[in-house]
């Protein structure tokens, strides 16, 4: 009788992990780097962060962060074409894809030291790697459960388009209670 108790334990347990079995990937995170390869430059995305507090207002995100290298040999020039807000919808298995807005650009920042302001064109230097911010119209994004947000900005290299996407990781905090 044990035995025949153990059997059917386990068969159950066989038939239960087919029916909840899903071919699921995990989470994956969806920024992205691209190169152009006429110019040997690279751009990647970086994970960005925000917050806000359940009930509250939405987080606002008005810029994305990316890493300029210049792997080339002479400077080149970068510009943004167009900016691509993307939202998931609940589905933490599969980055966003939804376009939701065209934000306008604000232009980009190097953090070189000698810029002061952001310009819709910057130069990188040959053979430089600096860490750069695009700057755009801020836009509300509100975590519910496995929301995913993202921007996939079109950068121009020296005529040649790139497009990087830089996911938003949004943490929704919970109010303290009095």
């Amino acid at each position: 009788m044990r035995h025949r108790r153990h059997a059917l334990s386990v068969v159950f347990v066989l038939v239960l992990s087919a029916v909840f079995d899903k071919s699921s990937s995990g989470w994956t995170d969806a920024t992205t780097q691209a190169v152009a390869t006429r110019s040997k430059f690279e751009i990647h995305g970086v994970t960005g962060q925000a917050r806000h507090i359940h009930g509250g207002p939405p987080a606002q995100l008005g810029h994305a962060s990316f890493v300029f290298a210049n792997r080339g040999n002479q400077a080149r020039r970068v510009s943004v074409v167009d900016i691509e807000f993307l939202q998931g919808s609940k589905d933490c298995d599969h980055p966003p894809s939804k376009i939701v807005s065209h934000p306008k650009s604000g232009g980009i920042l190097l953090s070189d030291g000698k810029q002061r302001q952001s310009s819709p064109e910057v130069t990188v230097k040959a053979g430089a790697t600096v860490e750069a911010t695009v700057g755009f119209t801020a836009v509300p994004a509100y975590y519910v459960y496995c929301d995913r947000f993202a921007f996939r900005v079109y950068f121009q290299v020296d005529g040649e388009k790139l497009a990087v996407i830089d996911e938003v990781n949004i943490t929704r905090v919970e109010p303290l209670r009095r």
